[in-house]
């Protein structure tokens, strides 16, 4: 059963719409299988050809999502991810968010979270932030590294919500995280040019209780934000940034600073 499994999977991926012609109940019975790598096997095919018969296949991804063993639903989670690339409006938004943030296996959360990435990128409107707003663990750096690709596709409304999100985010020691944070950040504000946003972080990288993470993030997110910006918005962050460098002498900061003049 395993081998006529991982068979299926070779052609679907060579020949999706070859697999995508068999009999839905044929890929169903499969489902039924004790072995769950058989199971989590099907839900990798049924990924690879759910662009050809997505509303068919879709009720055996719901029961793969459903599963009592996570492999089987973290390849339910990703196949609805592939799905999404080109079909978003075929995935349910809210089963995906039902997994990210009440799933009790880690994998299956960020993996459930990043397939909602690829729906919510086509969808702005199929979830809102305040769906996903302070509901993850922040602590999984896994959970948090998709939690931020999210976030940079749901609408940020409101922006004080996205704020509040974000600034535990800031916080990490992790290079990674800080990395996709300052992106995050970014990515935000070159699509509402918020001016809340930008005196937000303005004020936190001057402000004396600030832990060094969220200023070295905070500092990196607005010179990325100033780098090309217009004249006068640039000029705001160089003054903030350089009465800082002076105050603290931080390289990161000053570096930042720096890299605008």
């Amino acid at each position: 059963r395993g081998a006529v499994a991982k068979g299926l999977l070779a052609i679907a991926k060579a020949r999706p719409r070859a697999v995508s012609t068999m009999p839905i109940n044929q890929l169903a019975a499969l489902m039924n299988d004790a072995d769950e790598a058989v199971r989590e096997t099907l839900m990798s095919v049924v990924g690879q050809i759910g662009n050809c018969c997505t509303d068919d296949i879709m009720p055996l991804l719901l029961r793969g999502l459903m599963d009592e063993k996570w492999p089987v639903k973290n390849a339910a989670a990703e196949a609805m991810g592939t799905i999404a690339g080109t079909a978003p409006d075929r995935i349910p938004a809210s089963v995906l968010l039902q997994a990210m943030v009440a799933d009790k296996d880690k994998w299956v959360r960020s993996q459930a979270a990043r397939a909602l990435s690829q729906v919510v990128k086509a969808k702005p409107d199929a979830i809102s932030l305040v769906d996903i707003a302070g509901k993850i663990d922040i602590h999984d750096e896994n959970m948090t590294r998709a939690y931020l690709e999210l976030l940079r596709h749901v609408k940020p409304e409101p922006m004080d919500a996205f704020i509040k999100t974000i600034k535990p985010l800031m916080a990490s020691s992790s290079t990674t995280i800080q990395e996709q944070v300052v992106l995050t950040i970014y990515a935000v504000h070159g699509k509402t040019n918020s001016e809340l946003l930008l005196s937000t972080l303005l004020k936190m990288v001057v402000d004396k209780e600030i832990d060094k993470d969220s200023m070295h993030a905070t500092a990196i997110a607005l010179g990325k934000i100033a780098l090309y910006a217009e004249p006068e918005l640039k000029k705001r962050v160089k003054k903030v940034l350089g009465s800082q460098c002076l105050a603290t002498r931080d390289p990161v900061v000053c570096n930042e600073f720096s890299a605008l003049e």
